[in-house]
């Protein structure tokens, strides 16, 4: 089964760092293909070039956000239609850097998904508890509310959804082993449970090459949502293929004549 290896590049990199990633990376592709799904999240203004620099592999473009709205005034905003017209196939939706800094709330973050699904995006739904909840014992509870942004999709297979421990993200700190495993295991049951879904769980948190392996091989994960380590086009390769699922040959239909 596929697992997906998200990049994330947050607010980072230049034209020149972006071809450079793709030159790379891609050249890695093309000697050691995979069948897992490789999603790159370059900044807005950097989207076009990356998807011509991805052409010609089946490496998939993704947006690190969009707009709640389909158009009209919103000045600075990019609406989802925009973003599958330059060549996205997915977007993130409530990442924690997103939630803190612009106080997005549940029903914003319903538009968001609602406007990605209308223009045919694949909505990767970032959760995650705080340092605080998590060490008082809260993180079900915090999850739980997080999650019924999607009361709206129950049933949509489209959706992907992002565990993300707030107090993980870009601190170099990596939560147990153990205490991932269960706390997917949980989201796994939630989700079918209460919103008919049975959508892939990746997780995000200081996930680099050292660490990748244990990761994706816990049963509830379904792929990794890496910020820091994927700016390096070498280190991201290793973590995209960290568990290898080898790519399948192509069968031919010819058949000669007798």
């Amino acid at each position: 089964m596929t697992k997906y290896m998200v990049a994330n590049w947050k607010m980072n990199g230049s034209l020149e760092t972006a071809h450079d990633f793709c030159q790379t990376f891609t050249r890695l592709f093309h000697a050691h293909q995979t069948d897992n799904t490789i999603v790159i999240f370059p900044p807005h203004p950097y989207l076009s070039f990356t998807n011509g620099a991805l052409s010609g592999t089946d490496i998939s473009l993704g947006a690190q956000d969009c707009s709640g709205a389909s158009e009209g005034a919103f000045t600075g905003e990019t609406s989802a239609t925009m973003l599958a017209d330059v060549g996205c196939s997915y977007v993130i939706i409530g990442h924690s850097e997103r939630r803190q800094q612009h106080q997005e709330s549940n029903t914003f973050l319903s538009d968001k998904i609602k406007c990605a699904l209308e223009a045919n995006l694949r909505p990767i739904f970032c959760i995650g508890e705080s340092e605080q909840d998590f060490e008082t014992g809260k993180t079900q509870e915090v999850l739980k509310t997080q999650l019924q942004v999607l009361n709206d999709f129950k049933g949509n297979d489209k959706l992907i959804l992002a565990y993300e421990p707030v107090w993980a993200i870009g601190t170099g700190k990596v939560a147990r082993l153990d205490d991932i495993e269960n706390t997917c295991a949980f989201l796994k049951k939630e989700l079918f449970d209460v919103y008919q879904l049975s959508s892939p769980i990746l997780y995000g948190g200081s996930v680099k090459a050292d660490n990748a392996k244990d990761i994706l091989s816990l049963q509830s994960i379904g792929g990794v949502l890496v910020g820091g380590a994927s700016l390096k086009p070498d280190e991201f390769w290793k973590i995209s293929t960290a568990i290898v699922i080898p790519k399948k040959p192509q069968t031919s239909s010819f058949s000669p004549k007798l």
